[in-house]
């Protein structure tokens, strides 16, 4: 009869080391799935931040259109070394 006990006590034993590990698992797991879920929240705000500034950059290079870059450089080269530029760029339309 002792033996059947001391199984029994055993098997007990194996049954709550078992739970705890599961117990360890599932937070792991958890911890991970909540890494995940941040990870995924990041690259969306990522993604937004990133299509916001090709927009932008667009926008930018609509605005630098407007100027001409060789004429600005060819007044800068033509005027004494001594004198500052005072670098206004000229306007495509002749404004």
């Amino acid at each position: 009869m002792s033996e059947i006990s001391d199984h029994l006590k055993a098997i007990a034993t194996a049954t709550k080391e078992q739970a705890s590990a599961l117990q360890d698992v599932n937070n792991a797991v958890a911890t991970i799935d909540q890494g995940t879920r941040q990870n995924a929240a990041m690259v969306e705000q990522t993604s937004a931040a990133s299509t916001n500034m090709a927009g932008q950059a667009s926008q930018l290079r609509g605005f630098l259109s407007a100027f001409r870059l060789e004429d600005f450089q060819a007044s800068a080269q033509k005027q004494e070394p001594a004198r500052k530029h005072d670098g206004v760029l000229a306007l495509q339309d002749g404004g």
